[in-house]
């Protein structure tokens, strides 16, 4: 079934809303990836994103404890 020009519009717009970046990887690697995004159900596009952000979770936690720390020092300099 052939798209609308409407439909193809509204898809353009979406794209154009999105960030785009392209990972480098050996030979093979990729298939080993996609099969590690399979078997947590995602696509290789989500397993990635989620790997990503929850990279980033884990370092704003560590940001806040190092905060948390050098408080309590400051406090005990004092």
């Amino acid at each position: 079934m052939k798209q609308t020009q409407a439909q193809l519009d509204a898809h353009k717009k979406y794209l154009a809303s999105l960030d785009e970046f392209k990972i480098r990887t050996e030979k093979g690697k990729k298939d080993v990836y996609k099969e590690q995004a399979a078997y947590r159900g995602l696509s290789l596009n989500s397993y990635v994103i989620s790997l990503i952000e929850r990279d980033g979770y884990r370092i704003e936690r560590e940001q806040l404890r190092r905060a948390a720390v050098e408080k309590v020092l400051e406090k005990q300099d004092k």
